[in-house]
């Protein structure tokens, strides 16, 4: 079923191709649905109390309120239910029944105290959502899988190492990983990483399928479980990773950029 927004009196609400509402008109902000969810806004609040002082010559009020407000947004699925509550000052949905929002901590903060770590990871396969954790920085993996850093605090307050973990599609963690490494991308549900010269190759239950004393530049991309790689004396093997063998090759002559896994991301761990 396809739902169109429709504003009446200032409020948004969601209609059929019928023309006929489905959703009553009740929110501040809505945006279209996507995969069946939709976000909404559902409240705004003053970002600081109302001006009482006495040489004014009335009380404000939110009608007479001229300052910033905060937003507190929610997602809603074609029965206008909520699956993730409004308390939110900002949010975005990321696929797979899943979410990453800023949680409003009162007036006028930003976050609710001083660390960066103000990403929620937001789980809303079921009702009531679950909050999966709290992060500074989220990038999804082609396979939905998510790397995670958390830790930083930019106030100084604190001094906490970043960390950085992968969390699968349901937002399970499945694996730390080492400070100055560098990542690839999953390809066909196994990751390479690669710390100084030596690289390791995962699957997507974190276990360690292989480890060699080799570079990750010097290692090809995925193909269909076999890699190619070049040792020190830059002669080229290949490695399958379901046998767990290696035997030199003749097909290719050396590991060129097209072969190559590119970095997916460089991961540092620090203070």
């Amino acid at each position: 079923m396809e739902l169109i927004p429709f504003k009446e009196n200032n409020l948004w609400g969601y209609k059929n191709l019928r023309n006929e509402v489905i959703i009553e008109p009740k929110f501040i902000f809505v945006t279209n649905f996507k995969d069946d969810y939709a976000i909404v806004c559902a409240e705004k609040i003053p970002t600081r109390e109302f001006d009482n002082s006495p040489w004014r010559d009335k009380p404000e009020t939110i009608e007479t309120y001229q300052g910033f407000f905060d937003h507190l947004y929610g997602i809603i699925n074609k029965s206008g239910e909520y699956v993730v509550n409004p308390k939110f000052k900002r949010i975005f949905t990321i696929g797979n029944q899943m979410a990453k929002g800023i949680l409003y901590a009162g007036k006028g903060k930003e976050f609710n105290d001083y660390c960066q770590n103000k990403y929620f990871l937001i789980n809303f396969h079921n009702y009531p959502e679950k909050v999966l954790g709290r992060y500074s920085d989220l990038t999804l993996f082609s396979n939905n899988f998510w790397l995670t850093t958390s830790g930083k605090d930019t106030a100084r307050k604190d001094y906490c190492w970043l960390t950085n973990r992968i969390l699968n599609d349901k937002g399970e963690d499945i694996l730390e990983i080492r400070s100055n490494s560098k990542i690839s991308d999953f390809e066909n549900g196994i990751i390479k990483i690669g710390y100084h010269k030596t690289t390791q190759f995962f699957n997507e239950e974190g276990t360690l399928l292989c480890e060699l004393e080799i570079p990750f530049e010097k290692i090809s991309k995925n193909f269909n479980s076999l890699y190619f790689f070049q040792n020190n004396d830059n002669e080229v093997f290949i490695l399958n990773l379901e046998n767990q063998k290696m035997e030199k090759t003749g097909v290719i002559s050396k590991i060129d950029k097209d072969l190559k896994s590119k970095v997916f991301k460089n991961v540092y761990s620090r203070y």
